[in-house]
C-alpha cells in the first residue's frame, strides 16, 4: 500500500482523537504517505500530530461566506474546484472517511481509490456504508443509543480504518516553540515550582459547562488544601468565562483563556499535575500529554465515547436518567449542573492528587468511573463509587458482544442473554429461514411469483417486529438500527442478489447475538 487518505472535517477532539488510527496506519504499511484532509481552522494541530505526509486544507467558512456574501455566484464554487483538484491528482490505494457527514461522503467520493472505509456518496448522491465500524459508530448516534455504546470514539476511528487498539494513547508532539513559551509563561507567573493545577472553562456549548462559580470555589480548595497554582483555560470566546472565575475566586488564579496559540496550550497543558475539564479539546490534550484529568459529563457528555483517551483519568457522571442527554435535545433546565458539586470535583482531585480513597458520601449524586486500558488494548472505564453493578455488566457484556463481531475475534460476552435478547435471536433465526427460501426462490428459472410475494411478506412483517422490539428494548435498540442500516445499504442487481444479501443480513445479526 503507497497512498492512503484520512478525511477528517470535524472538530478540534477529533483530530486529536485520530492520533491512534494515524499510528496503526503508520505502522502496518510504513513505506505508504499518509494524506489528511481537514478544515484550515484545525489546520495548527496538524503540526502536533506525527505520521501525516501532505495536508489537504478545506476552508469551509471561506467556501460558506463566499455562498452568503459574494454577487458571483460561482465564487464559492472556485474554492471547491481548487479542493476537488487536490483530491483528484492521486489515486489512492485506501481512502479513510471518519467524519461521516454528508460533506465528507461527497468528497470521498471524488477520490479515485482502490477502496474507501467509512461512508461515500453513491452514483445517486445516496450514502453507501462502507464498513462495519461506521455503521456501529452511526448506529450508536440513533435516538438514545448512544447511552449503550461502550467502545471510545478512538477504538472506532482506529476500527474504521482496518487496525485494532495498540493500549496506547492519544499522542501529540511538542514543538520548540511551544515548549519555550510554556517555560517563559510559567516563569513569568511565578510557577515553574509545586502542583500546577488547569481548569478548562468552557465547551462547545453552554450545556457542557460547569458553571463559573463553581469553578471558583474549586480554585479556592485547590489553593488552599493542596497549595496549588491554577491556571485557566480557553477559548477567545470564553473570556467572560475567566472575568467571572477571577471575580469570584478568592485566590486569584492564572488566566490563559484566549492567550494561546494550539502549540503555546499543549505545551501549557503538558506543564499541569491535574486538569479539571468540560468534554472539549483541552481535555484531549491533556490525555496526550499524559496529563490526568476530571472530565465533568454535563449535558450530552458522555465519558465512555469521547472522554480523555489515556489511562488514569477520573469521569464525574450525573446520577440521573437523562445523562447524557441527546445531542439535539434543548434543555431548559440542565439539573445535570446542579448535580456535580464542588465537593464532588474536590474529591475527584484528592483521588488523583493524594492517590488515596475519599468517603463516598462526598460523591452524592454522581457516578465515579476511572480510566485505564483492558486486556484487549480498548480503553475501559471501571466504576468507582455509586456505580450499578448490573449496569456495568451489562456495559462489558454490550461491548465485548460488538467487538468480538468488529474487530473479527468473536470473542464471548460474559453473563446471560436477557429474554429480550432471545426474542431477538428467534426472530433472526426466522429472518435467516425466510430470507434464505427467498433467495432460493429468486435464483430458479421463472421464479414462482405468489410464493415470493408470500415470503416477502412474512420478512417484512419480521422486520417490523425486529423494529418494535428495538422500539421496546434500549439496550437492543443499537443492533436493530445497525441491521436496518445494513439492509438500506444493499448492493446487487435483481431480485436474487438483493435477496442473497438481505440473507446475509440476518446472518450476520445472529452471529453478533450469538455472543450472548
Amino acid at each position: 500500500m503507497k497512498e492512503i487518505m484520512i478525511l477528517s472535517l470535524s472538530r478540534l477532539g477529533d483530530h486529536i482523537q485520530s492520533t491512534p488510527l494515524l499510528r496503526d496506519l503508520r505502522s502496518r504499511h510504513p513505506g505508504a504517505r499518509i494524506t489528511m484532509v481537514a478544515e484550515r481552522r484545525f489546520a495548527d494541530v496538524l503540526q502536533l500530530m506525527g505520521g501525516i505526509d501532505r495536508i489537504i486544507l478545506y476552508d469551509n467558512r471561506e467556501t460558506a461566506w463566499r455562498v452568503a456574501m459574494e454577487d458571483d455566484p460561482l465564487a464559492a464554487y472556485a474554492c471547491l474546484e481548487r479542493l476537488v483538484r487536490q483530491l483528484e491528482d492521486t489515486r489512492y490505494d485506501l481512502v479513510v472517511n471518519i467524519t461521516l457527514s454528508r460533506l465528507s461522503d461527497f468528497l470521498t467520493s471524488l477520490v479515485p481509490a482502490e477502496r474507501v472505509s467509512g461512508t461515500i456518496a453513491g452514483e445517486r448522491g445516496a450514502r453507501r456504508v462502507e464498513s462495519d465500524w461506521a455503521a456501529y459508530l452511526l448506529s450508536t448516534l440513533n435516538g438514545d443509543n448512544r447511552r449503550f455504546n461502550r467502545i471510545n470514539l478512538v477504538d472506532v476511528f482506529t476500527g474504521i480504518g482496518g487496525g485494532r487498539p495498540d493500549g496506547g494513547p492519544v499522542e501529540l508532539f511538542e514543538t520548540a516553540h511551544g515548549r519555550a513559551f510554556a517555560d517563559r509563561f510559567l516563569a513569568d507567573h511565578g510557577l515553574d515550582a509545586g502542583r500546577l493545577v488547569g481548569l478548562q472553562l468552557g465547551a462547545s456549548k453552554a450545556i457542557r459547562c460547569w458553571d463559573t462559580d463553581r469553578f471558583a470555589a474549586l480554585c479556592d480548595r485547590l489553593r488552599e488544601r493542596w497549595d496549588c497554582s491554577v491556571v485557566l483555560f480557553g477559548g477567545p470566546g470564553e473570556r467572560h468565562l475567566a472575568e467571572e472565575v477571577v471575580a469570584t475566586a478568592k485566590h486569584a488564579p492564572v488566566d490563559a483563556v484566549g492567550k494561546t496559540s494550539i502549540e503555546e496550550l499543549f505545551s501549557l497543558v503538558k506543564r499541569l499535575t491535574l486538569l479539571v475539564t468540560n468534554d472539549t479539546g483541552t481535555m484531549h490534550f491533556a490525555a496526550a500529554a499524559a496529563v490526568p484529568s476530571v472530565m465533568l459529563c454535563l449535558g450530552p457528555a458522555f465519558f465512555r465515547g469521547t472522554g480523555p483517551y489515556s489511562s488514569g483519568n477520573i469521569a464525574l457522571k450525573p446520577d440521573l436518567p437523562c445523562s447524557p442527554c441527546p445531542y439535539s435535545l434543548d434543555c431548559t433546565d440542565p439539573i445535570c449542573k446542579q448535580s456535580i458539586t464542588v465537593d464532588a470535583v474536590e474529591a475527584a482531585c484528592r483521588l488523583l492528587l493524594d492517590e488515596g480513597p475519599v468517603p463516598a458520601e462526598l460523591f452524592d449524586g454522581v457516578s465515579v468511573y476511572r480510566s485505564g486500558f483492558g486486556q484487549d488494548r480498548y480503553l475501559e472505564w471501571e466504576g468507582m463509587y455509586n456505580t450499578d453493578h448490573a449496569e456495568d455488566e451489562a456495559a462489558r457484556c454490550h461491548a465485548a458482544m460488538w467487538k468480538g463481531f468488529l474487530d473479527g475475534t468473536d470473542r464471548k460476552a460474559p453473563g446471560r442473554a436477557s429474554e429480550a435478547a432471545r426474542e431477538l435471536g428467534r426472530l433472526l433465526e426466522r429472518g435467516v429461514e425466510v430470507t434464505g427460501r427467498i433467495a432460493a426462490c429468486a435464483a430458479r428459472p421463472g421464479p414462482p411469483l405468489e410464493e415470493l410475494r408470500m415470503l416477502g411478506n412474512t420478512e417484512a412483517a419480521l422486520d417490523e417486529e425486529l423494529r418494535r422490539l428495538g422500539g421496546r428494548h434500549a439496550e437492543l435498540a443499537t443492533l436493530v438500527d445497525f441491521l436496518a442500516m445494513k439492509r438500506g445499504n444493499l448492493q446487487g442487481e435483481g431480485l436474487a442478489e438483493i435477496a442473497d444479501a438481505t440473507h446475509r443480513t440476518y446472518l450476520t445479526g445472529r452471529r453478533i447475538l450469538s455472543a450472548l
